[in-house]
């Protein structure tokens, strides 16, 4: 049976007599509308409010102190109406139902969320597969949770994951593709003894979970689609059955495409298919596992029915466990649109190392999956979010080594912020990939910066914006410069809890070039209304940390080859 996923409006009406609050006005109003205010009328002695009910967790929008985006110096929107109530109260139904959080009509934007839940802005943590390929180690693990807890949790890093084949016994001969799979009699995996000495006794995962969390922070494991060969093979029982076995519920035409040689998928349209993906998922939760990475099941991979069981059977859980789909290879908005309510998190690209032309390919996607609604639409138990894959950064391995850490990244300086600043806008979860035993000043700084993170958490409606030129901006610039909307020259913009606008600027290209950015679009492009023609802006450069005054209506910048700049801008 699948799961059925409850939706709550994304409208609510609030009543208050006059008594109450007698409204006159609404003032000090932001240029970035976020969250409209559509409808504010008296009605007898009633004001009937119609706002945006987001998952925020915030109390309810004030209205005299709103901070909601509305053309600077607006008029009163409150008055008298005498009509019909009837009339009245059908008409800001239907007003208010035909509008979403962007002030588009309904089916043009991301469906309504709940009023709370998991992965209530994108995930962040540290992941062991770009530093340890799939040879890390309990003592490795543990020493960059514990580097975790004491710098990064306070920045909201709070997972920490064990990438693949924990259950491969590490032995000559063993690698990504091939080994011995250790499994329980249930045909379940378990860790391999000698690299995760803790699970000795059939304990699992329990002990590194248990330190994991007395470090204030949540385990992570990496599963693979369906069922072992080991398991199916060995021809184990099936728990929670009477006498199914592996054999009974294997898939053998169904093998992972990119490790046959190690799984197939389950029948779930069975029960003892069902039963068997039940058996893996309470385990996990039994050794206190709080964030699920299931590869193999999306993109060209997609096992949608198993997806849907494994959210089934996470949301009967009593414990919150974090959902997320890798990898993307093949991935479009339309499969996101499929398998989205059900998780919190899908891998949108392939595996991304630390290689430009891999970070400039994301541009495409990331402009693609914002503008589709589904960044922060809604998910299992709350969320979900578009992953744009961990952060290549530091000391890491190679894709498929037999080996652990060895070398540094390949992206330069300026590759990496631009990096971290795409990562931010489209709101990505961030997962460090690097060993964290040997962080670096520069490193550290990058995935702590603290207008990047809050870009990455808090900011709305963010998009990418094609920038054009009006004459009178195009005189101000210098004779290199070119429009905005060719394809090696990116800004995107995206609005602040406070009404502060942010702005990044990219140059995908090979050399530097001079950019000037109308402000007035950028306004225009988040309100979806026209603004005024000139904005005086100030605020701040994330990376540089440099103050900017934005006098004239336009930004004016040089941004080096593969360069990029984050602004937080407070505009009036």
């Amino acid at each position: 049976m699948n799961a059925v996923l409850r939706q709550e409006s994304g409208f609510r009406f609030r009543a208050r007599t006059s008594l109450e609050r007698p409204a006159t006005s609404i003032r000090h109003l932001q240029p970035c509308n976020s969250e409209p205010w559509y409808l504010v009328q008296y009605f007898s002695s009633t004001l009937i409010v119609c706002t945006q009910s987001l998952r925020t967790d915030l109390p309810d929008p004030d209205v005299h102190e709103s901070s909601n985006c509305i053309t600077p110096g607006s008029k009163t929107m409150a008055g008298k109406f005498s009509r019909d109530s009837e009339f009245f109260l059908f008409f800001t139904f239907v007003f208010c139902a035909a509008l979403t959080p962007n002030g588009v009509a309904m089916g043009q934007a991301q469906k309504h969320k709940p009023a709370a839940g998991l992965a209530a802005s994108p995930p962040r943590g540290w992941n062991s597969y770009d530093s340890f390929s799939w040879l890390v180690t309990e003592q490795e693990f543990l020493a960059n949770a514990e580097y975790v807890a004491q710098n990064l949790l306070e920045r909201g890093y709070e997972y920490v994951v064990v990438d693949f084949l924990w259950y491969r016994k590490n032995e000559t001969g063993a690698s990504v593709h091939g080994g011995t799979d250790i499994i329980d009699q249930w045909g379940r995996l378990q860790p391999d003894p000698t690299r995760w000495p803790s699970s000795k006794g059939g304990l699992g995962f329990s002990l590194v979970a248990e330190r994991v969390h007395s470090l204030g922070l949540k385990f992570g494991i990496h599963v693979m689609r369906g069922i072992s060969l080991a398991a199916v093979q060995a021809n184990t029982s099936i728990l929670g059955t009477e006498n199914a076995r592996a054999q009974n519920i294997a898939r053998l035409d169904d093998s992972c495409k990119w490790m046959p040689e190690s799984f197939v998928g389950v029948n779930t349209s069975i029960y003892e298919g069902r039963a068997f993906i039940r058996s893996l998922y309470e385990q996990y939760a039994s050794w206190g596992v709080d964030f699920v990475k299931h590869d193999c099941v999306f993109g060209t991979d997609l096992e949608l029915e198993e997806v849907k069981t494994v959210s089934e059977i996470l949301a009967d859980l009593a414990r919150p466990v974090l959902y997320s789909l890798s990898p993307g290879i093949g991935t479009s908005t339309d499969l996101a649109h499929q398998v989205g309510q059900y998780v919190n998190a899908y891998r949108v690209t392939g595996d991304t190392w630390d290689r430009w032309n891999q970070v400039r390919n994301h541009f495409d996607t990331a402009r693609d999956f914002a503008s589709s609604g589904l960044t922060g639409a809604s998910g299992l138990r709350g969320y979900s979010w578009p992953d744009f894959d961990m952060l290549p950064l530091g000391w890491l391995t190679d894709p498929d080594a037999n080996q652990g850490p060895h070398r540094t990244c390949d992206l330069s300086e300026t590759e990496q912020r631009t990096l971290m600043t795409l990562w931010a806008i489209a709101k990505s979860p961030l997962f460090y990939g690097g060993d964290l035993r040997n962080m670096n000043n520069f490193t550290l700084s990058l995935i702590t910066n603290s207008i990047m993170l809050e870009v990455n958490a808090k900011s709305r409606n963010n998009m990418e914006v094609n920038v054009q030129y009006p004459s009178s901006a195009a005189r101000r610039m210098k004779a290199s410069t070119t429009n905005v909307d060719s394809d090696d020259k990116r800004v995107w913009a995206a609005c602040g809890d406070s009404g502060q606008v942010y702005l990044a600027v990219f140059n995908l290209g090979r050399r530097e070039k001079t950019l000037a950015i109308p402000i007035d679009q950028i306004i225009q492009a988040l309100r979806q209304r026209d603004p005024q023609s000139l904005w005086k802006c100030s605020g701040t450069e994330a990376w540089t940390n440099e103050s900017v005054e934005i006098e004239h209506g336009v930004l004016s910048i040089e941004v080096p080859s593969h360069g990029s700049y984050l602004y937080s801008l407070s505009c009036s």
